[in-house]
């Protein structure tokens, strides 16, 4: 756990940073859909979706599930939301690959959240087209900024995951991790930093 935390250099904050913020909710099948906003350290904003049960409220905290995309996935399709982007490639098993979709069923408050440079975090249309050059060109900069891929994509899910522990119908003591492809570099690093 010292040698992960280490290697992944996470930055040192010493401006409170706001807290998450929602955009909007909208009423789904058995699930209550809502967009957020997350600001995990200066100049960075990382959105993502939340699906709430029916019937998980602050007397019957949920399960939850922080949920990671693969590579060039979105958080819109681990929630069978429509893509924000027409660009976005297209899904060979996009009911397969509604992971955020299948937890919010099973009764888990679940948290869709993209790969940074990946989808709405993607820098601008034509590297949204082309699988991984938004991540390839931000894990570039990042180098020469003394960084890394994987620590900053930890360090922004684990700001997630302190503020989900805050929350009155999240159970703190029952919260998951789950990934694709991608995806799951952060969660399997998230299970060895979280005691």
């Amino acid at each position: 756990r010292e040698r992960l935390t280490a290697l992944m250099d996470f930055p040192e904050i010493k401006v409170p940073q706001p807290e998450p913020k929602k955009l909007w909710s909208e009423p789904r099948d058995g699930y209550q859909l809502e967009k957020w906003e997350a600001y995990p350290e200066p100049g960075s904003v990382v959105p993502f979706l939340m699906l709430i049960p029916d019937g998980v409220d602050h007397a019957n905290p949920g399960r939850t599930v922080m949920c990671f995309t693969g590579s060039g996935q979105t958080k819109e399709l681990m929630s069978g939301e429509p893509e924000l982007n027409a660009q976005q490639p297209e899904n060979k098993h996009p009911i397969r690959n509604q992971m955020a979709v299948w937890y919010a069923k099973a009764g888990f408050v679940a948290v869709a959240i993209e790969n940074p440079g990946a989808g709405e975090l993607a820098d601008g249309p034509d590297l949204i087209a082309s699988l991984g050059r938004g991540r390839e060109k931000l894990a570039t900069e990042l180098v020469l900024l003394g960084r890394n891929y994987v620590g900053f994509s930890v360090f922004q899910k684990q700001h997630i995951l302190h503020w989900l522990r805050t929350l009155d119908f999240v159970d703190a003591d029952r919260i998951a991790v789950s990934g694709h492809s991608l995806g799951t570099e952060p969660a399997m690093v998230m299970a060895v930093l979280d005691e």
